[in-house]
């Protein structure tokens, strides 16, 4: 969104552009940036603008976690000046429209092109169907492409001769993923089936996420059990698209003990990390709603994502 910059520049405010690819956007990898109504629809593979002027990163008293939030601790001139930048940049947006005239949503394109060929059935007539990202867009699509010359036989490691995920060595109707794999560098990869629901995985669960036509498959496990997963790999949660919300599936983690700053997947076993006081993000141990069990006046709060495990909870800090 250039107009934005060039707009935040006149106030006198500085704007930085951050483009981000769909596979990073629907992860829970990106973090902050889907802290807003933009989420859903990448979600969904639509393209979306997430403007923030960085919320409890700059202004402790965010949701009054740190002290009360009152006017008086507004900004009022930045808030102006933030306010006139995205108004004025989304309106030279609109008008870069050929006519100027918003068109009714049935004329608008779509944002991701319709499937080539079926990933799951697998109906090219010749080859195989893989997503791939599209040339033009981006967008990861479905599209028919010659079959490997030597595909990887069961549990064996994949790869991506050229780089770009889909096409790669696996058999015809799977993926080249990391999921279930130890973290390693260079990171190595086995072969997933595609799917579009749980039903379609002989054994786990629909949660890799690919792109809106298509996910993969990926092994499964119990984020309250003990050692559901192979050597080098621990339960860990991920985002998915089917069904949509949260998942845990068997994928490398860290060694972050509880209360430890946090990304994604830097937690120790039975831990996730997640937002503490609406500041900063620390790993959480998990806990069981019908037994909870959490130590040192910590509190067992219920796990309230969607697609979240019946009695997953974690234990939070008292406020």
């Amino acid at each position: 969104m250039q107009d934005m910059g060039q707009l935040a520049g006149m106030l006198d405010l500085v704007a930085i552009q951050l483009p981000v690819p769909l596979a990073l956007g629907i992860s829970s990898a990106a973090g902050d940036i889907r802290r807003s109504d933009h989420s859903p629809f990448w979600d969904l593979g639509y393209p979306g603008i997430f403007i923030t002027a960085t919320t409890e990163f700059r202004a402790p008293t965010y949701h009054c976690y740190g002290g009360a939030d009152d006017l008086g601790r507004v900004n009022l001139d930045f808030a102006r000046k933030v306010i006139a930048a995205t108004v004025g940049a989304a309106a030279l947006q609109l008008d870069h429209r050929e006519d100027a005239v918003p068109a009714p949503m049935g004329d608008l394109p779509a944002a991701v092109p319709p499937p080539g060929c079926d990933a799951v059935a697998q109906d090219c007539d010749a080859g195989r169907c893989v997503l791939s990202p599209d040339p033009q867009t981006a967008f990861a699509v479905t599209l028919c492409a010659p079959p490997a010359e030597i595909p990887v036989e069961g549990d064996a490691e994949c790869v991506r001769p050229d780089g770009t995920y889909g096409l790669d060595d696996c058999p015809a109707g799977s993926f080249c993923g990391f999921w279930g794999r130890p973290q390693a560098d260079p990171q190595t990869r086995g072969c997933h089936a595609y799917c579009t629901q749980d039903a379609d995985c002989e054994d786990g669960r629909c949660a890799g996420v690919i792109g809106r036509q298509a996910g993969a498959c990926t092994p499964s496990c119990d984020p309250l059990a003990e050692d559901t997963c192979p050597a080098g790999t621990q339960c860990s949660a991920i985002a998915s698209l089917y069904p949509l919300g949260i998942t845990y599936t068997c994928n490398f983690g860290g060694a972050v003990a509880a209360g430890g700053a946090c990304g994604a997947t830097d937690c120790q076993p039975n831990h996730d990390c997640f937002r503490v006081a609406g500041v900063a993000y620390s790993c959480l141990p998990r806990c069981d709603l019908s037994a909870p069990d959490c130590a040192g006046g910590l509190s067992c709060v219920p796990d309230i994502r969607q697609g979240a495990r019946e009695n997953l909870g974690h234990c939070y800090p008292a406020r």
